[in-house]
């Protein structure tokens, strides 16, 4: 601000001012915008500035590497090319990244012939400074064959992929995110063909948790081995024999009976199951213009699956001018292949029939506060699922003394139809009518703040025993609901880590901080939460005997409908915060309970 105030004091000193100097000052000014910007939502929004270097186990400086920087919150910056041991994130000719709601980030580096390194950095403002050593690490041997053991084509290559970035490797290779152009790598630890379907590849001396995948269409789609123990390694040496694929024929035709100029085009897409995500990631997909469509796919692995098929309804003008779209129509099916399995779907036509839930019965719906207590007064929005189409409005209002509102005129029976309730904008639950005459539904309420909690019990990770909530009676806890297939999940439950390890003495035995899992296995949380070092907080987890996830009894009864989710209880055991752990500071929350 000085030096603009010396530029524009007089006419006589701005002409005295030399070309060259204009020329540097506006190109300082431009830098200087490169590395400010205006602050977010969150308060602050700032660019990664991190001066790298990079040797190898002797100390000298790596000639060629590459580095990338990653967030689960901001997304990634592609590799860039480091050269004599330097690379400088945030200089004017290499990519960074801007961080706008964490300052926490990642990253990995590699190189030739050498394992690749991670790291875990905050960023505190000003210009970072590290120093990181790249080292041959282990060498891996990986031999795989097909079901009849052949060696796999030349064409074929595996990949590895480390469990921290599974996430983004599945979605990259969906059909729905591959666009011209775009290259999406992250291949950290390259395989070297060194024979017909013999590998080597190298793994850092402490090796983070990894897998193999391989997805090559036309070969095999979307493969993937269990995580890579310890034991499996110890020879340097993995065998890795492929199962026979399965062949799938998939069958639709519009009937006569439809107009099928209603439709633009059709489409119809496959999902392979990954369990330990919890989640069915795309692995075909295919748009027909003439809608009907008769396919088969040889390329499939044993798994289980899910078919989506959906009609596309061309945009029609009103008197307005404004474009309508007229009723997608969708159906999905779940199946399972086995190795080398043939199998026919055909798929069906139903029309639309919004009042097809009519018939003669009656619902009675209840609605319970935490406590027991009616919900006198709440909104409630029942919506009538129709089949293959979207839900309707079928009924709205407000609770009455009772907390219950009535469905009159209602079909019943095996198939009958499914409802969803909503209480303000809440999501509540589905109820299906099956019962003839009459029918009850009760729900209850999610405990929310000024609730107290409910006594379920869960699992301790750390203590290998079942624990309840009651036997943290009298003491402050911090519950956060998280799962390892989470990746929303590991900036906060990093943060989560750290501030116990820091506080932990202050707080004592007064306060108890409790992460949570969903996970489907209680036996994979240890072992995930090893290799990030998140050794300072305790582990719960919240699954029963077929009750896991979202449908264990803890996250039914807490209400939990999406992770991360935080919940802050007083001694008395009443909630007195429920949210994303990252909309509230949790330190100053429980340093104003104590």
């Amino acid at each position: 601000m000085e030096i603009f105030k010396k530029l524009c004091g007089s006419t006589k000193k701005i002409r005295s001012v030399s070309f060259p100097f204009l020329m540097v000052f506006g190109f300082a000014i431009i830098i200087a915008a490169a590395f400010v910007r205006p602050s977010s939502a969150a308060g602050w929004s700032r660019k990664i500035n991190l001066l790298l270097t990079v040797n190898d186990a002797n100390g000298n400086p790596v000639p060629n590497f590459e580095a990338m920087l990653h967030t689960y919150h901001e997304g990634y910056v592609r590799w860039q090319p480091g050269k004599d041991g330097k690379i400088h994130f945030g200089a004017y000719d290499t990519h960074s990244l801007w961080l706008r709601d964490d300052k926490y980030f990642q990253v990995i580096i590699r190189a030739p012939d050498l394992a690749p390194a991670f790291l875990n950095l905050q960023d505190k403002g000003g210009i970072m400074e590290r120093t990181v050593s790249l080292t041959p690490g282990h060498l891996v041997e990986l031999s795989v064959k097909t079901s009849d053991g052949r060696a796999i084509s030349e064409n074929v290559i595996p990949l590895v992929v480390y469990t921290d970035y599974a996430g983004r490797v599945r979605a990259g290779r969906m059909p729905e995110n591959i666009r011209p152009g775009r290259v999406f790598d992250f291949e950290m630890s390259k395989l070297r063909r060194v024979h017909k379907g013999r590998y080597e590849f190298r793994v850092p001396a402490e090796t983070p948790a990894f897998f193999l995948s391989i997805h090559e269409p036309g070969f095999m789609r979307l493969i993937e081995t269990k995580v890579i123990s310890e034991d499996e390694l110890a020879d340097g040496r993995i065998e890795w024999q492929l199962p026979a694929t399965a062949k799938l024929n998939i069958k639709f035709e519009l009937p006569d009976t439809v107009e099928r100029l209603q439709y633009d085009f059709s489409s119809v897409s496959i999902a392979s199951h990954i369990p330990d995500a919890a989640k069915y990631y795309t692995v075909w997909l295919q748009k027909n213009d003439k809608i009907n469509f008769n396919t088969t796919l040889d390329d499939l692995p044993p798994n289980n699956y899910w078919l989506t098929m959906e009609l596309i309804p061309k945009k029609q003008q009103d008197v307005s001018g404004k474009d309508n779209a007229g009723r997608r129509y969708w159906d999905r099916l779940e199946f399972k292949l086995d190795a080398g399995e043939q199998k026919t779907i055909n798929l069906t036509y139903a029309p639309y029939e919004p009042n097809s839930w009519r018939g003669e019965s009656k619902a009675t719906v209840t609605v319970k506060k935490y406590g027991g207590e009616p919900a006198v007064g709440k909104s409630y929005t029942l919506s009538y699922i129709v089949p293959h189409y979207n839900s309707i409005v079928v009924k709205q209002g407000n609770l009455n003394e009772k907390g219950q509102f009535q469905l009159e005129d209602v079909r019943s029976g095996p198939d009958g139809p499914e409802f969803f309730l909503r209480i303000g904008e809440n999501p509540l639950g589905r109820m299906q009518m099956t019962e003839k005459g009459s029918q009850q539904f009760n729900f209850t309420l999610a405990p929310q703040i000024q609730d107290r909690v409910p006594d379920v019990t869960f699992w301790d990770v750390n203590k290998n025993k079942s624990i309840s909530m009651s036997a943290f009676k009298g003491r402050i806890v911090y519950l956060e609901f998280w799962a390892t297939w989470c990746g929303p999940c590991k900036i906060p439950m990093a943060k989560l880590n750290e501030v116990v390890k820091r506080r932990r003495r202050n707080w004592d035995s007064r306060v108890h901080i409790l992460a949570v899992s969903i996970d489907d296995s209680r036996d994979i949380v240890a072992p995930y939460v090893k290799k990030r070092g998140w050794n300072h907080v305790r582990y719960l987890w919240t699954g029963q005997v077929n009750r896991t996830g979202f449908k264990s009894p803890a996250a039914e009864k807490f209400g939990i409908n999406g992770v991360p989710t935080a919940i802050l209880i007083d001694p008395n055991g009443v909630i007195v915060w429920r949210g994303h752990p990252k909309s509230r500071n949790i330190e100053t929350q429980i340093d104003e309970l104590l």
